[in-house]
């Protein structure tokens, strides 16, 4: 989920904790990329009993804390041996799987006027309705919701409906303890209805007006 950081499990022949991944686009081609989304450097390594074919076999697993990703997608995971030096793109050039990140593309952009409504198209990946706490406007998404929202106060979302057609939501509200000016749109997710539990991440920005 964006936002959170999560571990990664690699199951294979000739593994080490000194390995590197790199995150890259899930258009892009492993061993191609110089300009990846992430880096991975290190991890820490474990033993444990892997089907391989016909028969069960120790294998290593390499776990790798992955730091919190900032935009929900579709990523590709390229992996890359220290016995390569692992200092250009080319030598991540083992395509290890895809990584699917909930959470906004953050591109969302909308222009409100005070005290009346709004709509906010959010467009991203495993977005459902959930409860409009989990969206709010905000000078920036820095911090854990319910911290200091700054200055500028902050404006949760009155309705969250799913987009039609699917592939985001709509975010609904009358912005009335915002000040004049562009806000960060910040999004958490919520479990149980309660308040969100993590960090925001920006799905975008609204000028309020």
């Amino acid at each position: 989920t964006a936002g959170a950081p999560f571990e990664l499990r690699i199951a294979g022949e000739g593994l080490s904790d000194k390995d590197s991944l790199q995150i890259v686009n899930s258009i892009e081609v492993c061993g191609r990329v110089e300009d990846a989304v992430s880096y991975i450097h290190g991890g820490f390594t474990a033993l444990g009993s892997v089907y391989n074919d016909t028969a069960w076999k120790e294998l290593p697993r390499v776990f790798w804390p992955i730091p919190a990703t900032s935009t929900g997608g579709i990523y590709r995971i390229c992996w890359c041996s220290f016995l390569a030096g692992c200092s250009s793109g080319a030598d991540f050039a083992v395509d290890v799987g895809l990584l699917r990140v909930v959470g906004p593309t953050g591109n969302a952009s909308a222009t409100c006027a005070r005290d009346t409504p709004c709509t906010l198209e959010v467009r991203g990946v495993g977005l459902r309705p959930q409860h409009p706490t989990s969206l709010v406007l905000r000078s920036s998404c820095g911090g854990v919701p319910g911290g200091d929202p700054g200055p500028d106060g902050e404006s949760a979302a009155d309705v969250m409906e799913a987009m039609p057609g699917g592939g985001g939501l709509l975010a609904k509200w009358h912005v009335t303890t915002v000040a004049s000016g562009v806000h960060q749109a910040c999004w958490a997710p919520t479990s149980d209805g309660s308040r969100p539990f993590q960090e925001y991440v920006s799905a975008g920005t609204v000028r309020v007006i």
